[in-house]
C-alpha cells in the first residue's frame, strides 16, 4: 500500500554563519486523506537526523519533540504542534527551523534529514531525503536586547545582533522565549549593509502588546543621519530609511519607540541640543529641535504621548554628577536631579507610559544604583555597594542591566581573575575563561550571555551548571 503522504526537504541556503536560523523548507503532498500533526513541530512522531562529517568520521545525533520541550522549558505535558485533517490532494510548506531544537551548531559541515510516522505503526513511516549544508564561524561585532510585552512587561526578548563574515557585515533579528536566552525561537539573517554606521542598530521599545505588531522597528545613525528599517520573523520588510540631522556627534536616545499606530519615534542627542524625530504610519515625517544641557554621553527617554512624540529626556555627560530631565514637547522644561557622584550609566523601564529611571554611579568608594519615578523629580531608592568591604577596588565597571520586575539594576563587573555580578539579592563570581559576556535580566533569574565565533549565543543561568552540547 503505498504511503498516505509523501514529504521532502530543501533549502534556499547552503551556508549559514553560527548562530542563525538554520531553516529548511518542508514540502507535503497527500496522496489519501488522513489525520495527521504539523510535521515541522509535534511531540513524539517527527525525528530529525543531524550529522556532522569529521576527522574521525561522521558523527549523528537524533532530534524530536523531546529536545523542544527541554530546550525551551515547556511543561512536559502542554501540547506542541498543531492536529488537523490533511485531505487528500492536498500540499502545502512550511519552515523546518532546526535552532527550535538544539543550540547553536559548531562550524563544519552537516547532513539533515526527517522522518515522520503518520500511523499507529512503525511501516507507517515517512522520510525526506538529505540536504546537505555547511556551518562558518561569524565574529560578533554588537548586540543589543529588548523586551517585548503582552499582558506583561517581560514575554519575549528580542535581539539584534550584527556579525561578521570575511569581508561583509550581517545583522540579525533574533527573539529568545521567556524562560532562557537559550530558548531562541529564530534568529532570522535581515540585512548585509553597505554603509558605515556610528550608533550600533537597536530594535525599538514597544508600549503594547508586542504579538499585534508582525513588523519590528530597528534605529541607528549614520554620519549626519538616523537610519530606521522595519523586520519581521522571516525577514526584512522595505528598504532602509534615513533622515538628515545637524547635531555634532549624535547619540541615539534608548530606546527609540515602535508606536501602538504603526508609527516610529526617536530621540537624537548632541552637543547642547536635541531632535525628536516621527515617523508616521503615512510615511510623513516630523523633526522637532530642543535644547539639552551640556554633550551627554548617556540618554534615556520615557514616552507618555506615543503620537505626539512627548515624554522626558533624561541624559548625563561623562563622569557627570547631575542628570538633566528635559521635557519633550511643550512648555519646554528641565530639572537637574543629583547622582550624588559620577553617572557610569543610565538606564530606563517603562510600559505603558509609566517609567522608571535607573542610574549606576561610582565613586572611590561606593558603587550605587539609584531610582526615580519618571513623573517625579525626587530621589525614591538608593542602594550601594561598598567596594572596599567587597574586595572589588580593582573590578572595573563592564555591563548593566534593568532588573525584571523590580527598580533595580544588575551589574557585571571584570576583576583581575573573575567576572563579579552584583544584584540587591545575590552576589556571583565566575572564572574569567570566556570572553566578554552580556548580562541579561529575566524575570526569575539572570543570565550571562556569551558569544563564541564557533559556538554562537550561549547562555548561562548564574547558579545553575552549564548545558552540555548535543553535537
Amino acid at each position: 500500500m503505498p504511503d498516505q503522504l509523501q514529504i521532502s526537504l530543501s533549502a534556499a541556503q547552503e551556508r549559514f554563519l553560527v548562530g542563525e536560523s538554520l531553516v529548511f523548507t518542508l514540502s507535503h503532498n497527500v496522496t489519501s486523506a488522513l489525520d495527521m500533526e504539523t510535521v515541522e513541530l509535534n511531540r513524539y512522531r517527527t525525528r530529525i537526523r543531524l550529522t556532522k562529517a569529521s576527522e574521525t568520521g561522521p558523527h549523528t545525533v537524533e532530534f524530536s519533540g523531546a529536545d523542544y520541550i527541554r530546550l525551551h522549558k515547556i511543561h512536559p505535558l502542554s501540547g506542541i504542534g498543531i492536529s488537523f485533517h490533511a485531505p487528500a490532494g492536498s500540499s502545502w510548506t512550511s519552515p523546518l527551523d532546526l535552532l527550535n531544537y538544539t543550540s547553536p551548531l559548531e562550524p563544519g559541515s552537516y547532513r539533515v534529514e526527517l522522518s515522520y510516522r503518520y500511523g499507529d505503526t512503525e511501516q507507517e513511516t515517512v522520510q525526506t531525503n538529505a540536504v546537505y549544508f555547511e556551518v562558518v564561524p561569524a565574529k560578533l561585532l554588537g548586540c543589543r536586547y529588548r523586551w517585548f510585552g503582552t499582558g506583561v512587561p517581560h514575554h519575549q526578548l528580542g535581539c539584534l545582533w550584527t556579525a561578521r563574515e570575511e569581508d561583509r557585515t550581517h545583522w540579525f533579528y533574533q527573539a529568545s522565549d521567556k524562560t532562557s536566552p537559550a530558548g531562541i525561537e529564530f534568529a532570522t539573517r535581515v540585512l548585509t549593509p553597505d554603509f558605515s554606521i556610528e550608533t550600533p542598530p537597536r530594535l525599538a521599545h514597544i508600549n503594547d502588546i508586542a504579538d499585534m505588531h508582525f513588523l519590528r522597528y530597528v534605529a541607528w545613525t549614520e554620519p549626519g543621519m538616523l537610519g530606521w528599517l522595519t523586520v519581521h520573523r522571516e525577514g526584512v520588510f522595505g528598504e532602509p530609511q534615513r533622515m538628515d540631522h545637524d547635531l555634532r556627534v549624535a547619540i541615539l536616545a534608548e530606546p527609540p519607540l515602535q508606536r501602538r499606530d504603526g508609527g516610529f519615534n526617536a530621540v537624537l542627542v548632541g552637543r547642547d541640543s536635541a531632535v525628536m524625530a516621527g515617523i508616521e504610519p503615512s510615511g510623513e515625517r516630523r523633526w522637532r529641535p530642543m535644547p539639552v544641557p551640556g554633550t551627554p554621553a548617556s540618554a534615556v527617554v520615557v514616552w507618555d504621548d506615543e503620537e505626539n512624540g512627548e515624554g522626558w529626556l533624561f541624559s548625563a555627560a561623562h563622569e557627570a554628577t547631575r542628570i538633566y530631565a528635559s521635557r519633550l514637547g511643550e512648555p519646554w522644561q528641565v530639572h537637574e536631579l543629583d547622582a550624588q557622584a559620577p553617572v557610569l550609566q543610565l538606564a530606563v523601564q517603562q510600559w505603558h507610559g509609566r517609567g522608571t529611571i535607573l542610574a549606576l554611579t561610582q565613586d572611590e568608594h561606593n558603587l550605587a544604583v539609584l531610582a526615580w519615578d519618571a513623573h517625579d523629580p525626587q530621589l525614591h531608592t538608593r542602594r550601594s555597594y561598598d567596594l572596599e568591604k567587597l574586595e572589588l577596588q580593582r573590578h572595573d565597571y563592564v555591563d548593566a542591566a534593568a532588573a525584571a520586575g523590580s527598580p533595580d539594576l544588575a551589574v557585571l563587573l571584570r576583576g583581575p581573575e573573575s567576572w563579579v555580578v552584583l544584584s540587591a539579592q545575590q552576589r556571583f563570581e565566575l572564572p574569567r575563561d570566556k570572553g566578554t559576556p552580556r548580562l541579561v535580566t529575566y524575570p526569575d533569574g539572570l543570565f550571562l550571555v556569551y558569544h563564541d565565533p564557533n559556538r554562537g549565543f550561549q547562555a548561562l543561568r548564574l547558579g545553575e551548571p552549564p548545558p552540555e552540547p548535543r553535537i
